[in-house]
């Protein structure tokens, strides 16, 4: 049963992230358009760093290891932030490519 569920819930973990990958790409980083260039880029990494957590969830042996909590303790305060963050930006900007000045 163990052996079922760990993959299963690697792979939920991945699929969470690439969610919040693509919403920042497509919510967060039209919000900060007006703030300048450096919060781009910062979003912009953050965003590609959370895919690539995603991608690596998905396809990655790294959740058989014997200190794989540690590494999911990670994950879960990444995903917490990237999801609070996120819910922060989109509540207090009106964030569509198409609105932007």
């Amino acid at each position: 049963m163990i052996d079922f569920i760990e993959p299963l819930h690697s792979r939920v973990i991945g699929i969470a992230y690439l969610l919040l990958a693509f919403g920042f790409l497509h919510f967060a980083l039209p919000a900060v358009i007006k703030s300048g260039r450096w919060h781009i880029v910062k979003f912009w990494c953050f965003a590609i760093a959370l895919g690539t957590f995603g991608l690596g969830r998905l396809f990655g042996p790294i959740y058989l290891e014997a200190n794989a909590w540690i590494y999911a303790l990670g994950h879960y305060g990444l995903l917490t932030y990237a999801t609070l963050r996120l819910g922060h930006i989109m509540l207090r900007h009106k964030c569509d490519w198409w609105n932007t000045p």
